[in-house]
């Protein structure tokens, strides 16, 4: 390798780190990820609209889905980007911790903060606790012939289970609620001209994926429709 080649390798990784290490390089990051996880919220939520169909459709997209040869590529794109967004998560919370130790005695209420912005390492905890779940429901104590649609009839139709599914896409929603603004500002993405408009567009979109999930939970739980 030549010395010109060995000067711009040793840039590349001066920026990296400068960048790795630096708040808007792992804000950018976390939004990075943030935005590949809302994408699979989006087409996640449409796959389980089948639901409304009956079984013998969500049967067919589920069978539709597990068919598709780069499933697993997609899994392992979604753990990694579901691993950078609390990894970056956490240290920016630990860092911001750090930078301000003790509380600021003014009322947390002051200024620009609101409830979703002042708990997002809380709904982010929830969330997490909530995905375990999730695929724990989803994966233990499966029978060898059951189909996605009893499957999901045996977690939906439990009391328990729909009130902690209810809980988790609430953390999601308030979640995402701060999420998208803070996206655009790391981005640089908003301007004082359609701020009003931008916001609008991300909280419906929080509202929609929050209460599109819950709505589809309980209306299986209340055996609504083809549901039953």
């Amino acid at each position: 390798m030549s010395e010109q080649n060995v000067s711009a390798w040793k840039d590349i990784r001066y920026l990296g780190r400068i960048f790795f290490s630096s708040s808007i390089g792992r804000k950018a990051l976390m939004g990075f990820a943030g935005m590949g996880l809302t994408g699979f919220l989006l087409f996640h939520l449409v796959g389980n609209s089948f639901l409304l169909k009956g079984a013998e459709d969500f049967n067919a997209y589920a069978k539709f889905l597990h068919g598709l040869p780069f499933l697993p590529l997609i899994e392992v794109g979604l753990g990694l980007f579901f691993l950078m967004h609390v990894v970056m998560g956490v240290i920016l919370t630990y860092h911001n911790l750090k930078a301000r130790p003790v509380a600021y005695q003014v009322s947390a209420t002051a200024g620009s903060a609101t409830l979703a912005s002042r708990s997002m390492i809380y709904t982010g905890g929830a969330i997490l606790v909530f995905v375990a779940y999730h695929l724990w429901t989803l994966n233990n104590g499966s029978l060898p012939h059951e189909t996605p649609w009893s499957r999901v009839q045996s977690i939906l139709t439990n009391p328990v289970s729909v009130t902690i599914y209810a809980a988790g896409f609430c953390a999601l929603g308030t979640h995402l609620f701060h999420g998208f603004t803070s996206l655009l500002v790391t981005f640089g993405l908003r301007h004082r001209r359609h701020d009003v408009w931008v916001d609008l567009v991300c909280r419906a979109t929080a509202l929609i994926l929050a209460v599109g999930y819950a709505s589809l939970a309980f209306c299986f739980f209340l055996k609504i429709g083809r549901m039953a």
